[in-house]
């Protein structure tokens, strides 16, 4: 079964759920805001914090690093 953004109202949640037991970095992308704009989801983790980002724009964000 494939989701698509259309089959979601603005009331409906998705729960993501990742364990990171080593220091890196995951992303969640095909995921949209409140305004139908393309996001990606980063989770940033050292051994000193993890780091939660929402991009609206990955490849920028990427290329500020």
């Amino acid at each position: 079964m494939t989701l698509l953004k259309e089959d979601f109202t603005m009331n409906d949640k998705i729960i993501l759920a990742q364990n990171l037991k080593t220091d890196g970095r995951i992303s969640f992308e095909g995921l949209y805001d409140i305004d139908d704009n393309p996001v990606t989801i980063v989770i940033d983790k050292s051994d000193d914090e993890v780091i939660l980002l929402i991009c609206k724009d990955y490849d920028d964000y990427e290329d500020d690093k």
